[in-house]
């Protein structure tokens, strides 16, 4: 079984910076960096969202941000995951699919992790 690259280990690329999400008519501005995380050609791809999380993630016991990803990519229906690394281990994965109600909200010490399969292949 391929594993996907640790985020050190790969090349990202800056794409924007500015997230706009409405919520119950209110509009919510939050400036954020948002990277490509590039990997081979044979490896999934990930954008990653600095400081937003995505509502109604289900949460996935792995233990660092390495397996997070690989839960996601072996689930068909998982499109991304959350990571905090300021919660206790074990508890710092949440997969996101369409189960997820509300997305890309501004959220500092959460990184949002968007699985890019469409680009990628495993």
């Amino acid at each position: 079984m391929s594993r996907l690259p640790r985020i050190a280990q790969v090349m990202a690329t800056p794409v924007g910076h500015i997230l706009t999400v409405t919520q119950q008519g209110a509009e919510l501005r939050a400036k954020c960096d948002v990277y490509t995380i590039a990997a081979s050609a044979d490896e999934g791809c990930w954008t990653e969202l600095p400081h937003t999380h995505n509502f109604n993630g289900q949460l996935h016991p792995a233990p660092d941000l390495r397996a997070c990803q690989d839960a996601c990519w072996y689930n068909v229906s998982c499109d991304g995951v959350d990571w905090n690394p300021l919660l206790p281990v074990g508890q710092q994965c949440y997969l996101s699919g369409n189960w997820t109600t509300l997305r890309a909200v501004p959220q500092m010490n959460i990184t949002l992790y968007i699985l890019n399969r469409h680009n990628c292949s495993k």
